[in-house]
């Protein structure tokens, strides 16, 4: 998904630019070049079968100035704040800017990525670097010639990660801190990616 800060849209959504965007509790993300992904984690339960929790993942992805949008949705900011504070970011025709930001919140309100509040409802998006990632005990891997594989023998989920998170990996054993695992770590943003989705798919638990 693109936005394009000085594209004029004449499209009038209705939404209430005095409601305050919050990021979902099931999304995670990281930059990506100039831009941001971003998935969303949630638990469905099979149609057809014995009734399995699995977990389903999409994700988007935004440029620049979709990110620094997101940035901004963590539920103290209304729409309308948003708006302002990238009016005076980015040169273009004002009412452009409102019209891409209020097009880029009404979409993700839509596909599940945001929450629209009242009143101010603060997000949380770091992980708390006291507790203590633990390996869930369904679940085993291994190294796939350049790949690290995560199987849920319960849900029989399958992931592929990079080979070099294995170590991280191993760090989740109940004692090391996130805090630990995070200065262990090459790449602290993306350690913190792997931790939270290791969380989200219910491979890892934090315990305090």
């Amino acid at each position: 998904m693109n936005m394009h800060f000085g594209d004029i849209m004449t499209d009038d959504t209705g939404l209430n630019l005095s409601l305050f965007p919050r990021w979902d509790d099931s999304c995670i993300w990281r930059s990506v070049d100039s831009g941001i992904l971003i998935f969303r984690i949630t638990e469905q339960v099979a149609e057809e079968g014995p009734a399995e929790v699995f977990h389903a993942v999409q994700n988007i992805r935004l440029n620049r100035e979709g990110k620094d949008t997101w940035t901004l949705c963590m539920g103290e900011n209304t729409i309308e704040t948003i708006v302002q504070t990238l009016q005076q970011s980015y040169e273009g025709d004002e009412n452009a800017i409102q019209d891409d930001v209020v097009t880029m919140v009404e979409k993700l309100h839509e596909e599940g990525y945001l929450l629209l509040e009242e009143s101010p409802h603060p997000a949380t998006h770091e992980l708390d670097e006291m507790a203590t990632p633990t390996r869930n005990d369904d679940v085993i891997s291994n190294v796939v010639e350049d790949n690290f594989v995560i199987m849920n023998m319960k849900t029989s989920e399958v992931h592929s990660f990079g080979k070099h998170l294995e170590p991280l990996w191993d760090m989740c054993d109940s004692t090391h801190t996130v805090g630990d695992i995070l200065s262990a770590a090459a790449n602290t943003e993306e350690t913190l990616f792997f931790l939270q989705f290791l969380v989200k798919l219910g491979l890892v638990e934090l315990k305090k």
